[in-house]
């Protein structure tokens, strides 16, 4: 008997955590934005991404995985893994120079959206240099008799 209930439990598990992680991740998203409105910021304002290190990380990875393939095929004499270390190597060295002969377009890009968040950011923060406090009459805080 309680070996009937163990495919059902699988199923939930299999599909009932992964649903119940997108529902809370969906309303944390959901509760962020709401904040953000009360704030008075505008949630489609969200920073924008930084671009290209996508290839850096691929092509570490394909020419890391490349050459312990190759090394593995060297040590034990099996020529069958050969191909697709050589392979990788290849495609991971290709996203290398992909990655340092885009080196300039993406610097400025960084530097372009550094300086968009810095505008924005000195935009949004306004400095009010009047006295709050009008018991004093109309001199100034910094005023001394």
């Amino acid at each position: 008997m309680p070996f009937d209930i163990i495919p059902i439990i699988a199923i939930l598990v299999t599909f009932g955590v992964p649903g119940a992680i997108i529902v809370t991740l969906a309303k944390l998203r959901h509760n962020e934005k709401m904040e953000m409105i009360r704030q008075g910021m505008y949630p489609e304002q969200e920073l924008p991404k930084y671009p290209g290190r996508k290839s850096l990380l691929w092509g570490i990875l394909l020419l890391g995985l490349g050459l312990a393939s190759v090394a593995s095929s060297a040590w034990r004499h099996d020529t069958d893994l050969i191909h697709f270390g050589l392979l990788a190597i290849g495609a991971g060295a290709a996203l290398l120079v992909y990655w340092k002969v885009t080196t300039p377009e993406r610097e400025r890009e960084i530097r372009l959206i550094e300086e968009k968040i810095h505008m924005n950011s000195s935009r949004s923060t306004v400095v009010n240099t009047q006295p709050q406090n009008t018991e004093f009459g109309s001199r100034n805080l910094g005023d001394r008799e």
